[in-house]
C-alpha cells in the first residue's frame, strides 16, 4: 500500500514543477550576492547498512537485518536556498524532511518458533549546509559538485516482536519494545548532478553519497533478554537520486 505521506511529497513535488516556468523570472546561475530557491525530491536507496545486529541469548536467535530489509527506501523532499559566491561557486542551506514505511519480516527463531518484527515507520527532518561548484560544459547546461553536512533528527522507532515461543519465555507472544530513541544525528555527504535552463526555470537531477550517523538505542526491553546488542547499530550510508527544481 502506498504510503499517504509519500503521495503528499510527490504531489507537493509536482506543483513546484507545473508552477517553475510561472514564477521564475532568471534560472541563470546566481552571481556574487545572488539568491535561488530550489525544491527537490527523491528516493534514498540503502547500501547494505546494518539496521540491527544479531545475537544468541538462551533459546532466541536473532539474524542482522539491513535499512533495506526493513524500508524499501526512503522518500526525501527538500527545499533550498542558495547564495552565489561568483557566477560558478554557491553556498547554500536545505531544510528537508524524509520518511520510509516500515516493513515485517523474519528475525530469526524463538526455540523452533519463527521471530518475527515489525518496525515503526521512518520519519526524520534535515537542515544542513553545503557548498557547491558549477562546470559549464554547453549553452545553458551545467554539471556541479558539491560537500554537505548538517544534522538530522529521526523520530523514535518502536518495534513488535512476535512468536509462539514467546510465552514459553514468560512473556506474551507479541511483545512491543521501544527500539531506536528518538535521535539528533550528524550527517554528511558529495553529491554531484546537473542542471540545464529550460522555459525560465532550471531543471536538474544529482546524486551521491549520504552519510547518517548512529542512532540512540534504548534497551530497556531488549537488555533482560540479554539482547542489548541487537540496536547498536543504526547508521547507514544512501544513494540520493534527486529531481531539482530552481526559480
Amino acid at each position: 500500500m502506498t504510503h499517504p505521506h509519500r503521495l503528499g511529497a510527490l504531489a507537493l513535488l509536482t506543483l513546484g514543477l507545473g508552477a517553475g516556468p510561472a514564477l521564475a523570472q532568471d534560472s541563470r546561475l546566481p552571481a556574487a550576492g545572488e539568491i535561488a530557491f530550489a525544491i527537490t525530491g527523491g528516493p534514498e536507496f540503502d547500501l547494505g547498512s546494518q539496521f540491527h545486529g544479531g545475537g544468541v541469548a538462551g533459546p532466541v536467535a536473532v539474524e542482522s537485518r539491513d535499512w533495506g530489509d526493513v524500508y524499501d527506501y526512503t522518500l526525501n523532499v527538500q527545499a533550498d536556498i542558495a547564495l552565489g559566491l561568483d557566477s560558478r561557486s554557491q553556498i547554500g542551506l536545505t531544510l528537508g524532511w524524509s520518511t520510509a514505511e516500515g516493513q515485517g519480516l523474519d528475525i530469526g527463531t524463538v526455540g523452533t518458533d519463527v521471530l518475527s518484527a515489525e518496525f515503526d515507520d521512518y520519519q526524520a527532518y534535515t537542515a544542513a549546509a553545503y557548498y557547491r561548484r558549477y562546470f559549464e560544459v554547453g549553452t545553458g547546461f551545467f554539471p556541479y559538485v558539491a560537500v554537505n553536512g548538517g544534522v538530522r533528527y529521526v523520530e523514535s522507532i518502536d518495534a513488535t516482536f512476535t512468536s509462539a515461543g514467546l510465552p514459553a519465555l514468560g512473556l506474551p507472544d507479541s511483545v512491543e519494545s521501544r527500539f531506536y530513541d528518538s535521535s539528533w544525528v550528524p550527517t554528511v555527504g558529495f553529491t554531484f548532478g546537473w542542471r540545464n535552463n529550460f522555459r525560465g526555470v532550471a531543471l536538474g537531477l544529482e546524486t551521491g553519497l549520504q552519510y547518517e550517523f548512529e542512532l540512540k538505542d534504548d534497551d530497556s526491553t531488549l537488555a533482560p533478554l540479554g539482547l542489548a546488542g541487537l540496536n547498536e547499530s543504526g547508521d547507514r550510508w544512501t544513494i540520493p537520486v534527486r529531481l531539482i527544481i530552481v526559480y
